[in-house]
């Protein structure tokens, strides 16, 4: 008899190890698909920076967080979207991460649900200032998106699905854009990587870092979208190395608020790129260097997850750039692939 019981339960730890390696190595965004066969597959009007939201025509929001592992919905926009015929339907899987308040996530249930984005279309003014074309206005669908239930009050799109495409911040025009491939006009900037710690993150296999150096010391960051008020985010223990006085702030996320100590006008320098910018010395509960590329640059910027890289516009364009790319393209309307 304790035999039989020692076999039943190496098997049953067999059994949760092959459930829990299929949760994990799994791709939750396979099913995931556009309607269109542009380059361009979708926008999102932006909201607020920080943190960075956006929004659906329909009024439904989603923190855009590469920090955040899992795609999820809160209960009340899951209840919007199955209102406008949205939700198409619910599979058993599960689901681990952490999610958009940094808090670990393991849900045994998905929803995959169709999502109306829209194209934007902008002409230049008199005074040279970007105006949407707003009978021009499309809806592009993404079909097929995995959300996770979420354990907070507010719905976030994931690195499990923006890793698909290359992400386009376009923050005078406030909009979000989705890409297949790298719009024309941007030049790289710098690499990005995504090594696989299966020790210290066995759940997230899709953390995106990058070079960076504040004050000639570097570092490889972590890229936290999610990251609100600081450009650069580096362990309290680095602030012996800085020259240059520290005033006490807080850094603060949707998960807690700690003490930091901030300098106003550190030299970061990404790539071939160099500017002044406030840099954050403190100990949270993420990784010790952190960076927010979204607040770093300030103009439009691009991070091409397929591609690896982070790319701008040349600094003599980026100011008079107005309307987004619309290349026809020969490529799938499945990405799943990327």
């Amino acid at each position: 008899m304790t035999r039989k019981i020692a076999v039943a339960i190496i098997l049953l730890l067999l059994l949760g190890g092959i459930l829990f390696a299929l949760a994990v190595f799994r791709d939750p965004q396979s099913a995931l698909k556009t309607s269109r066969t542009d380059t361009c597959v979708g926008m999102l009007r932006i909201v607020d920076k920080s943190p960075l939201i956006v929004e659906l025509e329909n009024g439904v929001r989603f923190k855009l967080d590469t920090g955040s592992d899992l795609t999820t919905i809160a209960e009340s926009d899951l209840a919007v979207l199955d209102s406008l015929g949205y939700v198409d339907d619910q599979s058993i899987y599960w689901n681990i991460g952490r999610d958009g308040a940094d808090q670990f996530n393991f849900e045994e249930k998905s929803y995959h649900i169709n999502l109306p984005l829209s194209i934007f279309y902008y002409e230049t003014d008199s005074l040279g200032m970007p105006v949407e074309i707003l009978q021009r206005r499309e809806t592009a669908m993404m079909k097929d998106v995995a959300f996770a239930p979420a354990k907070t009050d507010f719905s976030v799109l994931g690195i499990d699905f923006l890793k698909k495409f290359v992400v386009e911040y376009c923050p005078e025009q406030n909009y979000i854009a989705f890409h297949t491939k790298l719009p024309d006009g941007y030049e790289p900037t710098a690499p990005i990587s995504n090594p696989y710690n299966i020790f210290k993150y066995p759940w997230s296999g899709s953390r995106y870092y990058i070079d960076f150096a504040v004050d000639g010391n570097a570092n490889r960051y972590f890229i936290d979208t999610g990251l609100q008020a600081a450009h650069v985010k580096l362990p309290a223990s680095d602030a012996k190395y800085c020259k240059r006085q520290l005033y006490p702030d807080k850094l603060r996320s949707f998960r807690d608020t700690v003490d930091a100590l901030v300098d106003q006008e550190a030299w970061v320098t990404c790539g071939s790129r160099a500017g002044s910018h406030s840099a954050f010395y403190c100990d949270d509960s993420e990784e010790d260097y952190s960076v927010n590329i979204f607040n770093v640059f300030s103009q439009d910027v691009v991070i091409d997850f397929p591609g690896h890289q982070v790319c701008l516009l040349p600094a003599k364009r980026f100011s008079t750039r107005t309307t987004p790319v619309l290349k026809s393209s020969a490529d799938s309307a499945a990405v799943a692939g990327n």
